[in-house]
């Protein structure tokens, strides 16, 4: 699963609209957008902000690891 894969489920899971991960957020939604279409890549300050705004952990979101887990680049 890539990032814009667990960016949208985490979306749907927290049950936001893109405005509503946007006001959590701070990130705007056209960026949010660009994100889930793979347009461009967010900076790790723009994963931190929406990480904490949908409750999931940062290293989930940027890479797929799950707490425990080693990750082999």
């Amino acid at each position: 699963m890539n990032f814009q894969e667990r960016l949208q489920m985490a979306i749907l899971d927290k049950g936001y609209t893109l405005e509503k991960l946007s006001e959590k957020s701070g990130i705007t939604v056209n960026t949010i957008i660009n994100w889930k279409k793979g347009k461009c890549e967010p900076s790790l300050f723009g994963i931190m902000c929406v990480a904490e705004a949908l409750d999931v952990s940062l290293d989930w979101l940027a890479w797929g690891k799950r707490k425990g887990e080693i990750l082999c680049l």
